[in-house]
């Protein structure tokens, strides 16, 4: 918002509160890049001692980090956009890590460690795109860093372009395929929040709910050594890391405990999990990553660990470990695909229980997949029609029909599970093939569910038009129109509910992800409204110069004023005194009485010539507004006598004041005269000299 030398000058009563709120905006806007700076300046070389590693390294950092960008996509397919900013912006290698939390962590302590952990402090130019709940990876990007451990000689970096850290984060309810996939797809890095509530209470769910499935994929895929026949190429190996950070943990001792416990709970799920039957067992954690390493959540050092101890990746092995997961991510996902529970084969291997529970409930496993469907489809999709996103029909109930036939699928294996043998009931497979229909059955309604969300958009948005035709034009028309997209979208939130499907923890219920969120996809809906209301009421073409609304008093120039202001959202000026109190009455609905500058106010009224105004102004075009003069006339006798635009005089005052208001009238018809002859004559002046100026040319 820039400040025009006029609007500067004005001395009003109106005047100085808008003055005063500009410049605050743009004192706090240069404040901000002046702390920034400052900020950036007292920049001072730190030695940093990390913990439960071997590590010990000198940063030095020219400049803070800073968001390069975020992106609200599907994981892990996402991340290879953030690590194309990150190269696009200079950086020259990259590291990666996923962030999980263990369950105790709220969604908003989540949101709080989200900024803390990665330096998103909210004053680069990019960090509110950094959003817990909505932003599923971000980037930041580190100048001039420089890594020089102790045992090593000094090396001249100049000229280094920078190094960049992808970070992934996954939705809270994700399903645990998307949470390992994008595990890998960081290369087997995470920094991992472990709440020591969850580290007291020694339940293994609660503290490995997220992070086991992670491991489980990078004993599989991770160590180079599993037998997909699609790995046609060998990456290079990155360092696996996992930094922990114990919330609620303040010293070193609590520290020592959090990782004795922590680790102690890591021995007994790997225990649990499913794993190669070609490798040895993993007892420990210190067998699944490379590096482990325990921090407090005040620390500040995770992105330096991030940056030394996880260490780097050229920008092609960053793409090339993202598409890979991307693609292994599908392959676990699909039920049709010839890959589908490789881990659990080879698991079989070694177990007889482990390739009955494989051959019996797979099949069933994609039965109940399959029969889920089909029962939402039937509703959905009118009979002989194509199931697409054109010919779906909209179902207001779908959140319960998805509800019931997701639990009857899960019920029916669930059944098949206990009519089983206690061996295969047992088994560790048989925990992961359930895990994969209740994750299939989520992706399949979460789609079908955003077709409904759409429909719904559409059909709001639809009505929404409708209700706009009914109005009338009057004053109030913007904020009429206001109040009916803000019905439209109470209705459209309102309405969704019985859309969304249920977010619980029954295990025969389906949580949904968090682009289901009634007040998310309402956001959608609320641009539209706003796109089509711009449309309608398309902003007016100013000419340049000033255009003087000329009327006789009390002839409707004050009305006119309100319906172009309200209408078209231009401010409209005058040229009489601010001081007087028939100008400071109207100067609360009109801000611009007293204003003649064109460049705040290009329509000014007047009254010239009947009277003076307060300060002179050049105009370059009129408009005339003309009355009846006897209702004119006696109007004016009115707010002569009142000293108000709004009220009316009782018929006793004509009565009793009879001859002053035939003395006013005589006089004021003869002035009413004087004032549209002189405009006229104004009028056909202007006409001569463009024929003239015609027959010259």
């Amino acid at each position: 918002i820039q400040l025009t030398p006029s609007v500067q000058s004005l001395k009003m009563s109106t005047t100085p509160k808008l003055v005063r709120t500009t410049t605050q905006m743009r004192m706090t806007k240069t404040s901000s890049s002046i702390i920034a700076s400052l900020f950036f300046l007292s920049w001072n070389p730190v030695k940093l001692q990390f913990q439960n590693s071997n590590h010990n390294v000198a940063m030095a950092t020219a400049t803070a980090s800073h968001v390069v960008s975020g992106t609200g996509s599907r994981l892990p397919m996402s991340l290879s956009s953030v690590i194309n900013d990150l190269e696009a912006e200079g950086a020259s290698r990259v590291s990666s890590a996923a962030f999980l939390t263990s369950r105790s962590v709220t969604s908003g302590r989540r949101a709080v460690l989200l900024r803390e952990l990665f330096g998103v402090t909210g004053e680069g130019d990019h960090d509110e795109e950094v959003m817990d709940g909505s932003t599923t990876a971000f980037g930041t990007k580190y100048e001039d860093l420089m890594i020089v451990e102790e045992e090593e000689e000094e090396e001249d970096h100049d000229g280094e372009e920078g190094v960049g850290v992808a970070i992934a984060n996954p939705p809270n309810d994700a399903p645990v395929s998307q949470i390992a996939s994008t595990v890998e797809a960081c290369g087997g890095s995470v920094v991992f929040v472990a709440s020591m509530e969850d580290l007291q209470s020694g339940e293994g769910l609660a503290l490995f709910g997220k992070l086991a499935p992670a491991m489980e994929r990078i004993l599989d895929t991770c160590n180079g050594d599993n037998d997909n026949d699609n790995d046609n190429e060998t990456l290079p190996e990155v360092k696996k890391t996992l930094i922990v950070v114990v919330d609620g943990a303040s010293t070193q001792s609590d520290l020592d405990s959090a990782k004795t416990l922590f680790e102690s709970i890591a021995a007994q799920v790997l225990s649990t999990i499913v794993q190669p039957s070609q490798k040895s067992q993993a007892s420990s954690i210190q067998q699944v990553f490379d590096t482990v390493t325990y921090v407090t959540p005040d620390n500040n050092n995770v992105q330096t660990l991030l940056q030394t101890v996880a260490g780097y990746s050229d920008f092609q092995t960053a793409y090339s470990t993202v598409a890979r997961a991307s693609l292994l991510n599908e392959q676990y996902a699909s039920s049709t695909s010839n890959n589908y529970h490789q881990t659990l084969l080879r698991a079989s291997k070694s177990s007889p229980s482990n390739l009955a529970a494989l051959r019996k409930l797979v099949p069933a496993s994609r039965e109940q997949l399959k029969s889920c469907i089909q029962t939402i489809h039937q509703v959905v999709y009118p009979q002989d029609t194509k199931q697409d996103e054109a010919n779906a029909q909209l179902v207001l109930d779908f959140g319960n029909l998805a509800n019931a036939a997701s639990k009857r699928a899960l019920s029916q294996l669930d059944d098949t599970i206990r009519n089983s043998s206690p061996a295969i009931q047992s088994s560790k497979v048989t925990k992961r093939i359930r895990q994969d229909l209740q994750d299939a059955l989520r992706d399949e309604i979460s789609t079908l569910a955003e077709i409904q969300l759409s429909k719904l958009r559409t059909s709001c948005f639809e009505s929404f038009k409708t209700n706009l035709s009914k109005l009338r034009l009057s004053p109030n028309l913007s904020s009429d129109m206001n109040a009916v997209a803000q019905k439209s979208i109470a209705n459209f939130i309102q309405l969704s509910k019985g859309i969304h499907v249920n977010n619980n923890n029954n295990n025969n219920k389906i949580p949904t992800s968090s682009i289901l969120s009634p007040s998310l996809s309402s956001l959608s809906l609320s641009l539209n409204l706003h796109q089509h209301q711009q449309q309608m009421i398309p902003p007016p073409k100013i000419l340049p110069g000033t255009t003087i609304l000329a009327s006789y008093p009390r002839s409707g120039n004050t009305l006119l004023r309100n319906l172009l202001e309200r209408i078209t959202n231009i401010l409209t000026g005058s040229d009489t005194r601010p001081n007087r109190s028939l100008s400071r009455s109207l100067s609360k609905t009109l801000a611009g009485e007293g204003i003649t500058s064109s460049q705040t106010c290009p329509i000014i009224k007047t009254h010239f010539p009947e009277r003076t105004g307060c300060m002179p102004f050049t105009a370059h075009r009129i408009l005339l507004i003309t009355r009846n003069p006897y209702d004119a006339i006696d109007s004016y006798w009115n707010m002569c006598c009142t000293n108000a635009h709004d009220r009316t005089l009782d018929d006793i005052v004509y009565s009793i004041y009879a001859d002053k208001f035939r003395d006013l009238v005589r006089s004021e018809i003869g002035v009413w005269n004087e004032f549209h002859s002189y405009w006229l004559q104004q009028q056909q002046q202007k006409q001569q000299q463009q024929q003239q100026q015609e027959q010259q040319q």
